[in-house]
């Protein structure tokens, strides 16, 4: 796949790839890159996560940016504008060796994703415990405390007009 050419040490418009993410959406691929000096900006963090889509997804991929630059809440993922315009910009095309593609930058959330803490053992006693078939569970109060997150981002993302239809254990982090 095309993506995959995407190295450590390359460059994508004014960022620097760290590092490839393991997963693979169905969609992108997400990458850890570090904006370069010359793009640097006070209070804007130097490390990111760089979505880049596929090339059958690429209209996909600038409606998401578009829809993640109205929201500002603490749960939704945090969306940056690209430096070097001189209005926000949040996302643009590169070419590539496998061709033009579309990508958006974004912050960097560390934790893993919600269906990874259902679905592997988290400490020792997990690994010894016969598994389930339910998975791993999670506390009662650690899983009303996700339902309240993710109601409070449903509902600042619905105040805007707007509807995912992607809300699954996988993109929640």
């Amino acid at each position: 796949e095309g993506l995959d050419q995407i190295k450590p040490g390359n460059r994508v418009g004014p960022y620097s790839v760290i590092r490839a993410f393991k997963g693979r959406g169905g969609m992108a691929r997400i990458f850890e890159v570090e904006v370069r000096e010359k793009y640097r900006r006070p209070g804007l963090p130097r490390r990111l996560a760089l979505k880049v889509a596929k090339p059958e997804h690429q209209a996909a991929l600038t409606a998401e940016a578009d829809f993640l630059s109205r929201f500002d809440h603490p749960n939704v993922v945090r969306i940056f504008p690209l430096p070097g315009y001189h209005r926000p910009v949040y996302a643009a095309r590169e070419q590539f060796s496998f061709g033009w593609g579309w990508y958006y930058a974004m912050e960097v959330l560390n934790g893993g994703s919600l269906q990874r803490r259902m679905t592997r053992p988290t400490t020792i006693t997990d690994v010894l415990r016969p598994p389930s078939e339910d998975g791993c569970r999670l506390r009662l109060l650690e899983t009303l405390g996700v339902a309240r997150q993710m109601a409070l981002a449903l509902e600042h993302i619905h105040e805007r007009y707007v509807v995912n239809l992607d809300v699954k254990p996988g993109n929640v982090l």
